[in-house]
């Protein structure tokens, strides 16, 4: 028999329930987007000229994307919401970790191309990704170029800086080599 008389009933630790949490979460991300926006614009205000392209989050400009395109990320959103968490919980992890890195690439695919197909190659072509920089790898010589990097890597176009040496020989140059 239970002593009732010593029996705890204070209340536990208080706990979020899952929908909580996510509310939370979304919360925290919009706050960070709205500070990477604000920065951005008082940046660009104050004379900075970050060239993000319609990086909203990053350059403080927003330039909408609105064309059919738009449904694609949107469909493919409501595809996994719907159907995303049957697979998620019977799948087993590697099957899943496939299935997971699939959804991802298809979404990101899915998010460039919303400006139209072309938007996707188009970072490619500006001054400040890889490509830019890739005639110095022919210049130079990849022994040179691995040698040399961090000397360089100020000068470098904007993404190259915060990769390895490796990444800006990655895509072939002019003549076709890596």
């Amino acid at each position: 028999m239970v002593d009732v008389e010593h029996v705890d009933t204070a209340p536990g630790p208080a706990r979020l329930s899952a929908g909580g949490a996510s509310w939370i979460a979304v919360g925290a991300a919009a706050a960070l987007v709205g500070g990477c926006a604000a920065a951005g614009w008082w940046l660009t205000r104050h004379g900075a000229h970050l060239h993000q392209g319609s990086a909203y989050p990053v350059d403080g400009r927003y330039l909408p994307h609105l064309s059919p395109w738009l449904l694609v990320p949107v469909a493919l959103g409501l595809v996994i919401v719907h159907h995303g968490p049957l697979p998620a919980g019977r799948l087993a992890w590697r099957r899943l970790l496939g299935l997971s890195w699939l959804t991802a690439a298809g979404w990101a695919l899915a998010l460039a191309v919303v400006a139209g197909p072309a938007a996707i190659a188009a970072p490619l072509t500006t001054i400040h990704e890889y490509p830019h920089d890739v005639p110095r790898i022919s210049e130079l010589g990849i022994g040179a170029f691995l040698r040399t990097y961090t000397a360089h890597v100020v000068d470098a176009p904007g993404g190259v800086p915060g990769s390895p040496a490796g990444a800006a020989g990655s895509p072939p140059n002019s003549a076709g080599r890596c």
